[in-house]
């Protein structure tokens, strides 16, 4: 296993490990960490990984401003006073002026586009790309988020592959395998129902792998011996029974065996049910007693191994699949172009030597590794980075470290490979060591006293943790024992337990547990014996005008909805409350509701282009009608009334077939237009005509300005990366959205301010790393014991597959020893499922800074629940007694307060701020110049591109009247439905553009000089081409393109290619002799190509 590979670290002073829980500062701790690096070395000289792209943008700009903050100072020592956020920071520097940060910050301003500071998926990329002639994928590929639709072709392409040769082979099982798979009577079918199923099968292959660093070549076939051992057993497993049925046994245990043997006879092993040897009903004799249980374990071992067997081999065929799915994978590598990132990171673990060869390949050196976040990190993950862990700590010239901080307590992604057994092994060896090198970060920033020390009693001490699971679901029974086991060693190995050396703030806070359906008082008196109120889902919603109570009263006390947090741990919930918010008029803001294609403007404009594309998709254009953009229209619009009217009593008459009448006025007057246009088109001009013609941008639609500025990003970018195609961009919109637990810059994000006065609500993967003032979280007690369904295990020194769900498999204390490693593989999964269910919860409790209130609902079965969440609640209400407020004694409804509500605190500049937290600051003008040239990229290429958009209205510019040039394109950019930040800012750098001598030259009016701007050509491939201003002399064509923000030197190259790509075209279109620029705007300079 990987963990053994990073053993040897535990002992090494270079490789430091902050165990760092909820709050305590790590972000802060990182930047310190990057800012010694830079002030020793000069140069950023390191690599900061981290696991979104919100954390990884903090981390930068946090590097940045506190950087900004030294060298802005006049004076260090009165900013030490001030200034808690740095102020350890300047004394581990021993800074003594401004101007030694300024020296640094400069630097690394030079050195900023080449700052490897990002997610490890964006840094994983590169390194692929910088090994691009070690790999067999084609230069340019996309990367994929979510590997589905990629499986889904590749196992098409495998199916027809082997299709024929199937038929050739003398395995008949294999054939009727496939008759089941392919509808053999319609040509190139595939029965979706059993493919779905492969599909699954595969992903889930793909994870066990990854999980247990196994490549495809450890997997063993199936040896025909173990297909005759099968018989054996079996033969073995008839005597045994006959045996037993010899001995003086009650009938439940005879119609048990009959059951199992008669399970076997007809071909449905899967279905019987290892039991534990029986109290009840055995012989009465000693010694018969005696030969019966041995004899019964005998029995159960050979029908263990059976079961295994049968399993091994009823997956034989679909492994075959799956081998031949990875041969035609790799056999077909340079032709894919799209990868998911999965298969990324197997693909560099094969190929990368070590890290010295890294250093070259990404062409800087590296002294540092910071790894943020590191128990979320898998053991695909780690394959990859600890290359660099070897380069910086085995190399003996080297002084280099490594930094990886973490808590195992938010460890909550083991669902999508994350291991966080690295980062416990690792700290139990620093432990053992009593090393210098792991740092526990002891003191919460972010919670007030009261919050703190609610979390380290309701979390156990380690002498509780047994009595916790004991009381899982109140029940002790033994089919649970394995559950109840689980869960003490997810408890200890994720160190969710003696959390009482927490330091806090001073500040008191407030707690409030809201708990229904569970009677604890009557729990306790008799030990976990109790009575339970089922709340069904109706009764559930009754739980949400006592959420909006508090709401109310927080809002009475000062906070803002901006405070509030609402999480839950499932997302039904979430859409629950958002439509209980709606409809009491309470603003709210979502991960759903930041996803632009979520809106319903969004999907009213998407249907038009649908239409646009197919005019027999009666069905969109009748949901656009009926959509509030056309609503909006026809208000403002009411001579069209009748005739919408009419038009709509025919479709619903007649839908099928209906479209929209040509030769009508309603045609002719909206829609001809954007019909024309849409032909010969981009998707964003389609977009632009749309919001033109309809009024989009005009005051009605004003609250969902980001849903259609962000669908005109969208497109744009999509444009660049794909094609410009109205089809490729409703393609693109209609993608299921790929896992956002971790952020992947996805273009249909809408860049909501936070300064909006809304409560966010979040489901708790999604909220991790965040904080407010208030927090609500909601948990609904239900039925659900996921498992993972495949597991492997050794046989003769192969890894085989087999199945493992609950219902197929339960082990017994008295397997026999080779049959011990399955067992243990499946209670390992199980453990980790269980770490992620138990440090959500942690998660979810530790957002709140100054008031947390918790609602537990009993919405489960009577069968029980297992609910781990409401064990420790009442192992907490026991061991702490507290006034408990008995609401309503049939319904079983407590409530519990901590602490006291207060007002909310106006602080002083200053005053009770955590130490990482960055108070606005002014800095001089001399120095403003810092802030534009790294902050707020984003909006920089954002502003770019309006300027872009008015220089394509300007065809020329006399001198005597610029100034009105100017301001006409910039009224037609608004016209068209561009929202226009500043219009001033952009008239002075147009003007500047004009006046520059390099660039005025092509506004010039010159006799038969022709003018055309965002013009598209298509080359002999069909590919479409967009320029931005083509320039047509008598003799001479000039390609103008535009290009906004700070581009790297990577991305001129692509620049350069594109440009030389359009003279081309532009020279064998016009017969002229074709130059070529780039117009870098935010630079105001001119490149020829």
């Amino acid at each position: 296993m990987y963990n053994d590979k990073l053993d040897k670290y535990g002992e090494n002073e270079r490789f430091i490990v902050y165990s760092a829980s909820a709050g305590t500062g790590k972000t802060h701790n990182i930047t310190k960490r990057e800012l010694i690096h830079l002030f020793e070395k000069g140069s950023p000289n390191f690599i900061s990984i981290t696991f979104t792209n919100k954390a990884a943008k903090e981390m930068k700009e946090r590097l940045v401003e506190y950087l900004l903050r030294m060298a802005s100072s006049r004076d260090i020592r009165s900013l030490k006073d001030k200034d808690r956020a740095i102020s350890d920071i300047i004394d581990t520097l021993k800074l003594e002026s401004p101007q030694e940060a300024e020296r640094i910050l400069l630097t690394l301003l030079d050195n900023y586009s080449s700052l490897l500071m990002g997610t490890i998926d964006s840094f994983t990329v590169k390194l692929l790309r910088a090994y691009q002639d070690k790999t067999d994928y084609p230069l340019g590929f996309n990367v994929l988020i979510d590997s589905e639709e990629f499986e889904t072709d590749i196992l098409k392409d495998t199916i027809n592959e082997i299709y024929k040769e199937v038929y050739q082979e003398d395995e008949e099982e294999f054939k009727d395998f496939f008759k089941e798979l392919i509808l053999l009577n319609v040509k190139d079918k595939i029965n979706i129902d059993i493919f779905d199923k492969l599909l699954t099968f595969i992903s889930n292959m793909n994870k066990l792998l990854i999980r247990n660093s196994l490549s495809i070549s450890d997997l063993g076939d199936i040896p025909n011996k173990k297909l005759g051992e099968i018989k054996e057993i079996k033969n073995k497993l008839k005597n045994k029974v006959e045996i037993l049925l010899g001995f003086g046994i009650n009938d439940t245990i005879k119609k048990y065996l009959d059951k199992c043997m008669q399970y076997i006879e007809d071909d449905l092993t899967h279905f019987i049910e290892i039991k534990s040897p029986y109290k009840k009903g055995l012989p009465d004799d000693e010694k018969e007693l005696e030969e019966f249980k041995n004899g019964f374990v005998e029995f159960e071992c050979l029908l263990m191994r059976y079961k295994i067997y049968y399993s091994i081999n009823k997956l034989s065929h679909i492994m075959d699949l799956f081998k031949k799915y990875n041969q035609h994978m790799q056999k077909n590598k340079n032709s894919i172009l799209e990868i998911p990132l999965t298969y990324i990171y197997s693909e560099l673990s094969s190929i990368i030597q070590n890290g010295t060869e890294i250093a070259e390949r990404l062409g800087k050196d590296i002294d540092l590794l910071l790894v943020d976040e590191f128990q979320d990190t898998s053991p695909e993950q780690i394959n990859v980075i600890r290359n660099i862990f070897d380069y910086l700590l085995d190399n003996e010239k080297s002084d280099g470290e490594v930094v990886v901080v973490g808590d195992t307590k938010q460890a909550i992604y083991g669902f999508r490979g994350a291991d966080y057994s690295a980062l416990s092994e690792l700290i139990a060896k620093k432990k053992l060591s009593d090393s210098n090198s792991l740092i526990n970060l002891k003191t919460n920033y972010r919670s007030k006293k009261e919050l703190i020390k609610f979390v380290t009693n309701f979390f156990p001490k380690k002498d509780g943790i047994k009595g916790i699971c004991e009381h899982l679901d109140f029940k002790k029974a033994e089919a649970d024992k394995e559950i109840r086991h689980s869960y003490e060693k997810a408890f200890i190995e994720t160190g969710l337990y003696n959390l009482g050396n927490i330091n806090s703030r001073e500040d008191e806070g407030y707690l409030e547990i809201n708990s229904f359906g569970i009677d604890f008082e009557e729990l306790i008196k008799n030990d976990g014996n109790g009575k339970q109120e089922f709340f069904g889902e109706d009764e559930i919603e009754s739980i949400y005008p006592n959420v909006l109570k508090n709401i109310e009263d927080a809002k009475k006390r000062g906070y803002q909805y901006r405070d509030m947090c609402i999480i839950a741990h499932k997302n039904d919930i979430i859409i629950d409350v958002s439509h209980f918010l709606s409809q009491n008029s309470i603003p709210f803001k979502s991960f759903s509701t930041m996803d632009a294609r979520e809106r319903p403007i969004s999907k009213e404009i998407i249907s038009l282009m649908k239409y646009i594309q197919n005019e027999d998709n009666s069905i969109s254009l009748y949901m656009f009608l009926q959509g509030e953009i056309f609503e909006n229209f026809i208000r403002k619009n009411s001579s069209y009334k009748k005739e919408f009217s009419e038009f709509v009593g025919d479709f619903e008459r007649n839908r099928d077939k209906h479209r929209l009448d040509r030769k009508s006025r309603l045609y002719k007057d909206i829609f001809e237009s954007i019909f024309k246009k849409a032909k010969s088109m981009s998707a964003y001009d389609t977009l632009l005509e749309i919001y033109r013609v309809f009024g989009i941008t005009e005051g009605a639609f004003a609250s969902e300005q980001a849903a259609y500025m962000t669908l005109l990003n969208a497109a744009l970018k999509i444009e660049s990366s794909q094609d410009n195609t109205i089809q490729t961009f409703i393609e693109e919109f209609e993608k299921e959205n790929a896992d956002q637990d971790y952020e992947t810059g996805d273009v249909w994000t809408m860049n909501i301010s936070e300064t909006i006065d809304a409560i966010t609500l979040s489901t708790i993967h999604k909220v991790k790393g965040l904080e407010f003032p208030i927090v609500f979280y909601l948990y609904k007690r239900e039925q659900g014991d996921t498992t993972y369904p495949y597991a492997d295990i050794d046989i003769d020194g192969k890894r085989y597959i087999l199945k493992t769900e609950s219902e197929y498999f339960k082990f017994s204390d008295y397997l026999v020893a080779d049959l011990k490693d399955i067992s243990n593989k499946v209670s390992e999964h199980k453990k980790r499922e269980y770490s992620d269910i138990l440090n959500a919860h942690y998660v979810a409790l530790t957002r709140a800074k100054d008031e947390m209130y918790l609602y537990i609902v009993n919405g489960g079965s009577k069968d029980g629940t297992k609910s781990i969440l409401v064990a420790i609640l009442y192992n907490y209400i026991k061991n702490n007694p507290n006034p408990q407020y008995l609401m309503d004694k049939s319904r079983f409804v407590y409530k519990i307060e901590l602490g006291e509500k207060k007002p909310i605190e106006t602080k002083k500049a200053g005053d009770d701020l955590p130490k990482y937290f960055l108070e606005p600051t002014t800095i001089p003008q001399s120095r403003n110049i810092y802030i534009q040239s790294f902050l707020n990229r984003d909006e920089q290429a954002e502003y770019g591109t309006q300027i872009h958009n008015v220089l394509s209205k300007i065809e020329f510019i006399d001198e005597d009247i610029s100034e009105t040039a100017i301001k006409n394109a910039i009224e037609e950019v608004r016209k068209d439905g561009i929202v226009i930040s500043d219009t001033e800012e952009i008239r002075k750098d147009i003007t500047a553009i004009i006046k520059n001598k390099d660039m005025k030259w092509i506004f010039d009016r010159k006799p038969e000089r022709v003018i055309k701007n965002e013009v598209e050509f298509v080359d002999e491939s069909g590919s479409l081409y967009r320029i931005d201003r083509l320039i047509l002399d008598k003799e001479n064509a000039y390609v103008i393109d535009y290009k906004s923000g700070k581009p790297t030197e990577s991305e001129r190259v692509e620049y350069r290619k594109q440009v030389k790509r359009y003279r081309e075209i532009i020279s064998k279109f016009y017969k002229k002799d074709t130059k070529g620029f780039l117009f870098f705007i935010n630079k105001n300079e001119v490149e020829e190509v």
